[in-house]
């Protein structure tokens, strides 16, 4: 029992601690950062056994759970072809956290509700919880909210306030109670209903003026984005409807009691977030496509020289702009909006001033050009020129006079009577100035700070300053006794970001940025933050004394027997935290890392685009799109670096085998890396022992890679004039299986000695002073690794700072039945393109495909062959399209993620019609789900092959060779004989 009482103890201290501070206790189990670390549901506290084995039970019985949902702001496709928003990162969650996939499907409302209640559909967000649902379905508490919108045609001024809409026609989603809400909150409403089925029903019912208005969830709004004589209107904010996990299965129960539970322990706080993050996703997509060509340009070159923009901020204009000396850094409403500025656009603030400079020096900063924007800067007709403003203040403020509680309350005509104080330079001392040009009795203070200090010792009698200095020196300060003596109520004065004068692209970009920040919000979390009021608490401390000891008593017996009965529960989750916790941490570097390498390539290929665009000159366009072809690989060998570590991570890193020759797939990796040691002057040289057999069996492509990777390091990592040497020997042979070792040895930089071990890890990359100015992603020598051991092979590592390293692993290979000349004989089997062309000129290819780009990206590469090409924008209209002409088509391609209908589905409903070639015409899958589950899920739902995005023109035109002709295609020139039968083929089937 002593570990639990002094556990006890710990407790009821910080009890006491609570009670002092806020006079009240709350406690959740699990913080929001550790519930961010994807908690397992058998770790949930609460949980019980019989849920955990009913989990445990549908682990075993599905594969995965539908969650369906409406497109929405929550779920939409983004301008690269993905889904993104809430409903993915929520879907995640449920994934790792039931493990089992949690798959979403889009659907409109009327085919969602059937669903739901028919139970095909096993999960949704969209239906509000009530009482009365909650008696049929099981629904979760809530997981967020959303707030409603009112769609109206545009020009109709007769709906500006939610009062108005009442005695109107309004249309509702029918099955849904957003009706019920309004006049719940809104109990003098009187409206008529009308029931409408689809986004689109609604819009052209509005458009037909059969309906005054339509309510619906505020993430509806994307459905009416292509209407521009519709638009929404934010004004009934006294409602909202919580978002719930809801599944009308019995069967399924158990997910949404332990979910419950999980949110109860402060889950809560993790689904709330991915909420906002979600909000956060749609604004800067929609933001995206606000911006003008330089100004996504200007927003490019900053981020591709991963250049921060100078700004200045004030250190004493609380809750404006200050410096906390508490936590060490810049805090206040501008600050929050430059944070949110920078997570929509991408752009990074870097603060050059200190937090003592002058508010005159931070304005010559700005004017000089020094520094680009300064965080409040009031407009004067003395600045108009010298500097820029937003169009939009984000704070707005009244001057006022500020003084001690307790001097009488002063008219305007005794101001000038009264000894006045205002910081030097500012709008403040101006208009001080205008107001009273005679008066002698104004005291300049070099900052804020100093002059509250000058009313608190009285050297003046009142402050002009903004009302919001009141908060700064009763809240920040902790100074109580002060008040607004006088407001001057004729005039606001708003808080603008000032740039400047020469900055008018990044004006621009952060005004229309600015329009999708709650700068409301924000500026409300400062206003009505209250920090730690030392003097006034001291006074209550004898008040909250005696209902203290009353408190604490049945705290602590509260407190040990909820101790005792869940202590081992609480150890379980400690140690699964932590775990998790560190794993986060881990993965949190890798994907700062990352972020930088993935912005590079973009960052080139989006300047390059913008070049290529801009230019009349051909040879300046096919120099950039040479460039984009270069940046745009090395974003697919990031891509592939990721995803190969994430299936080694999911136990899912497998390894092909084919007979291959060992002394060309060498040569391979020489022809790849040989101009990098070229480009640095570097000595490369291969050695390849006698005795290894030429011929051997294993996986050439991932062996390739591995020797690629550690020769690419040791040129990267070597200086100029460096070198390089690769060498393969023979050290065993048993039982038709050949170890073979490579050695890498280079003359670079070398790796310190507590880093050896580290080296190999997923998410590591080495750090040392001579290694901080070489990027890459630290994950190509843990995939080596994983390769090596795959191989039945082992790795080891000699390196000394400074002088270099060596790299040697060992790759267990099989000898090959297969001869070289059989060998050869069977890459002959190769095609010219004109060949190509011929044979495929004429015949009819089906591609479906929903994304735009895709579908020219098909178009260009196919052009060449003469083939006919139809479009499909979904899966449903491809099943509909071959269905009318099933002999028309000689091959299918399908992508998997479609809208109405997905790949699964559609290659399923082709293959159960009672058509002709229904079963055996070739449908190759083309997307961008690339593991091997996704290739196996493929060919089960009835798909000859898959093809993997982004397109390659050599795979694709393979396939095509395969399954119309029926003969293997190899890029490159084939050999008379080759080209002979090939032609007599051709013939005989024209013949045919």
């Amino acid at each position: 029992m002593s570990k639990y009482i002094k556990r006890v103890a710990v407790i009821v201290a910080m009890a006491v601690a609570i009670l002092f501070i806020t006079g009240c206790i709350a406690t959740r189990d699990i913080s929001v950062r550790d519930a961010e670390s994807s908690i397992s549901f058998r770790d949930i506290p609460g949980i019980t056994e019989g849920e955990i084995a009913a989990i445990e039970a549908l682990q075993s019985s599905r594969q995965s759970f539908t969650f369906g949902n409406m497109y929405s702001t929550e779920v939409f496709l983004s301008d690269d072809g993905e889904f993104v928003g809430f409903t993915p990162l929520f879907c995640a969650l449920l994934t790792n956290m039931f493990e089992i996939p949690f798959e979403f499907e889009i659907l409109e409302w009327d085919d969602l509700y059937d669903g739901f209640i028919d139970m095909s559909i096993d999960f949704t967000g969209e239906l509000t919880p009530t009482a009365a649902r909650r008696e049929i379905f099981y629904m979760s508490s809530s997981i967020a909210e959303r707030s409603f919108i009112v769609m109206i045609e545009a020009g109709n001024e007769s709906i500006k306030a939610a009062p108005d809409l009442n005695g109107l026609k309004i249309g509702f989603l029918a099955g849904t109670i957003t009706d019920q809400s309004i006049r719940t909150m809104y109990g003098d409403f009187d409206f008529e209903v009308v029931d409408i089925g689809t986004m689109q029903e609604a819009a052209e019912k509005l458009m037909s003026a059969e309906i005054d208005a339509f309510i619906t969830d505020s993430i509806d709004v994307i459905a009416f984005a292509e209407y521009d004589s519709i638009i929404g209107l934010d004004i009934l904010r006294l409602v909202y409807a919580p978002v719930s996990l809801s599944t009308a299965n019995p069967e399924l129960e158990p997910i949404i009691s332990a979910f419950n539970k999980y949110l109860e322990a402060g889950g809560v706080y993790v689904t709330k977030n991915l909420y906002s993050i979600g909000k956060q996703i749609y604004a800067a997509f929609e933001l995206a496509r606000l911006f003008t060509d330089e100004e996504k340009a200007y927003i490019a070159a900053f981020t591709a020289r991963d250049e921060k923009i100078p700004i200045v901020l004030e250190h004493d204009n609380y809750p404006i702009s200050f410096f906390n000396d508490a936590e060490d850094e810049f805090q206040g409403v501008a600050p929050d909006v430059l944070a949110e500025i920078s997570f929509l656009t991408g752009l990074e603030f870097e603060i050059i001033n200190d937090k003592d400079s002058l508010w005159i020096e931070i304005l010559e900063m700005i004017q000089s050009g020094e520094a680009a924007l300064i965080s409040d800067l009031r407009q004067t007709y003395e600045r108009r020129g010298n500097f820029l403003w937003l169009d939009e203040p984000y704070y707005v403020s009244h001057y006022v006079f500020l003084s001690k509680s307790e001097l009488p309350h002063l008219e305007f005509f005794q101001v000038p009577h009264a000894i006045t104080g205002v910081s030097r330079g500012t709008v403040y001392e101006e208009m001080y100035r205008t107001w009273f040009p005679g008066s002698e009795n104004l005291v300049l203070f070099d900052s804020l700070s100093l002059a509250l200090d000058g009313l608190e010792n009285g050297e003046v009698d009142i402050l002009l300053t903004a009302n919001y200095s009141l908060l700064y020196q009763i809240n920040f300060r902790e100074s109580p006794g002060y008040k607004i003596n006088l407001t001057v109520d004729s005039l606001t004065e708003g808080s603008y970001f000032g740039l400047n004068a020469e900055r008018e692209t990044l004006r621009s970009i952060l005004n229309k940025t600015q329009s999708f920040v709650d700068t409301r919000g924000i500026a409300r979390n400062w206003t009505d933050r209250i920090y730690d009021y030392s003097i006034v608490l001291a006074q209550q401390r004898a008040a909250y004394l005696t209902t203290f000891v009353t408190v604490l008593g049945a705290l602590l017996i509260a407190l040990i027997v909820l101790l005792i009965r869940n202590s081992r529960m609480r150890a379980q989750v400690e140690v699964a935290l932590v775990s998790a916790t560190a794993a986060s941490k881990a993965k949190g570097d890798f994907l700062s890392n990352i972020s930088h390498e993935i912005r590079t390539p973009m960052s080139a290929i989006i300047g390059m685009t913008h070049i290529g665009k801009s230019s009349n000159d051909y040879e300046r366009k096919d120099y950039s799109l040479g460039r984009i072809e270069v940046a745009s690989k090395h974003l697919l060998g990031i891509i592939n670096d990721v995803l190969d570590i994430s299936k080694i991570e999911a136990g899912k890193f497998e390894l092909s085998s084919t007979d291959f020759d060992f002394g060309k797939m060498l040569d391979s990796v020489v022809n790849v890396i040989m101009f990098r040691a070229d480009d640095k002057k570097q000595t490369l040289t291969v050695n390849i022992a006698d005795d290894i057999p030429k011929i051997l069996v294993g996986d050439d492509q991932r062996l390739a890679q591995a020797i690629t990777n550690f020769a690419g390091n040791a040129i990267k990592f070597t200086p100029e004039f460096g070198k390089i040497d690769i060498s393969a020997v023979l050290v065993g042979a048993e039982n038709d299986v050949y170890t073979i070792q490579m050695k890498i040895t280079d003359t670079g930089v070398g790796i310190e000695s507590d880093q050896l071990k580290k080296l190999f890890d997923s998410f590591h990359q080495v750090d040392n002073s001579l290694s901080r100015d070489f990027e890459g992603t630290g994950l190509g020598l843990a995939i080596t690794k994983k390769i090596v051991e795959k191989m039945g092979g082992e790795i080891f590592v000699e390196s000394e700072l400074g002088k270099g390293s060596t790299f040697t692993f060992t790759v267990e290979l099989r000898s090959s039945t297969v001869s070289e000349s059989e060998l050869a004989d069977r890459q002959q089997i190769k095609l010219l393109r004109r060949e190509i062309t011929e044979l495929l000129m004429g015949r009819n290819v089906l591609v479906a495909e929903d994304v735009d780009v895709n579908r020219e990206i098909v178009q260009a590469l196919l052009e060449p062959t003469m083939i006919n090409i139809d479009f499909a924008e979904n899966g449903a209209q491809a099943v509909e399209m071959f269905s009318e002409m099933p002999e028309k088509y000689d091959i299918i391609f399908m992508d998997v993620q479609m809208p109405k209908m997905d790949g699964y589905e559609a290659t399923r409903t082709i293959r159960a019609l009672d058509k002709p070639r229904a079963s055996d015409i070739p449908i190759i899958a083309m997307t961008a789900n690339v593991f091997r589950e996704d290739i196996e899920r493929c060919i089960e739902a009835g798909m000859n092959s898959h093809i993997g995005k982004p397109v390659n023109n050599e795979e694709l035109m393979a396939h095509l060779q395969k399954y119309i002709n029926g003969v293997p295609y190899i890029e490159g020139v084939s050999d008379d004989r080759r080209k002979s039968s090939d032609r007599r083929r051709m013939r005989d089937r024209r013949r045919g």
